[in-house]
């Protein structure tokens, strides 16, 4: 269901309904019916003809004050390899700030990567935002870190509407990340920056910088198979 501004053709907001009904099929009752929650996505300024990018249910902020994170940097911040760091997801869709996020997952993502985060730490004591401490566990150029929960009625989790049959997930991103950089480096990885931190390089990096450093270790592996065999018989 879409609402229009009265006397224009703008989208204002689009509201999403997931509603289910089981009938009893030899007398037509209802038996069951699940409502998925009113939610909505701002969409100011679309139109009827054009395609409408809305905006995400929640954001994702880079805490500058690890204690209360109440501050956040206006930049994704200069980020290392093992660099300790927090990130707040935060709901912004109206009506749905007083539920907890549970369940919660961290992704780190961009050219070719799909790594989901070991998570540090969690606090979801307040409603409608979850504080992740998380490790920077890999050196990578281009880097959007992805989070994803369950809204919940508690910390621990629960379906937010007693007649539900699925959970509401919600998702949000950060904006990209230049980089997060090798240990005391000042400057972003190259291709073999990346393939010794990590053991691998992104998409676009040729053979030539991972392969040799997976070949010694095939090399290193076969010649401590061979010492065992031999010492064994």
């Amino acid at each position: 269901m879409e609402y229009y501004a009265a006397g224009t053709d703008q989208v204002q907001y689009t509201f999403y309904f997931d509603f289910t009904v089981t009938i009893e099929r030899a007398s037509g009752a209802p038996v069951e019916t699940a409502f998925r929650p009113l939610s909505y996505q701002s969409t100011v300024g679309c139109t009827t003809v054009e395609k409408c990018i809305a905006k995400a249910d929640t954001k994702i902020n880079f805490c500058q004050d690890p204690s209360a994170c109440t501050n956040f940097a206006s930049t994704p911040l200069d980020l290392h390899l093992n660099d300790q760091f927090i990130i707040q997801q935060k709901v912004t869709t109206t009506g749905l700030t007083g539920y907890h996020l549970t369940g919660t997952e961290v992704w780190y993502t961009g050219n070719g990567l799909n790594k989901k985060a070991n998570i540090v730490n969690l606090d979801n004591l307040k409603p409608g935002a979850v504080n992740i401490t998380l490790q920077a566990e890999i050196a990578w150029r281009n880097v959007t870190i992805k989070v994803t929960s369950i809204l919940g009625n508690t910390q621990n989790g629960g379906k937010r509407l007693l007649a539900q049959t699925t959970y509401d997930t919600i998702t949000g991103e950060t904006n990209i990340i230049e980089c997060i950089k090798a240990e005391r480096q000042d400057t972003c990885g190259m291709c073999e920056e990346e393939c010794l931190a990590n053991g691998f390089a992104r998409s676009d990096c040729s053979c030539e910088y991972c392969c040799s450093a997976q070949q010694t270790a095939f090399i290193f592996l076969a010649l401590f198979i061979a010492l065992f065999f031999a010492l064994k018989y």
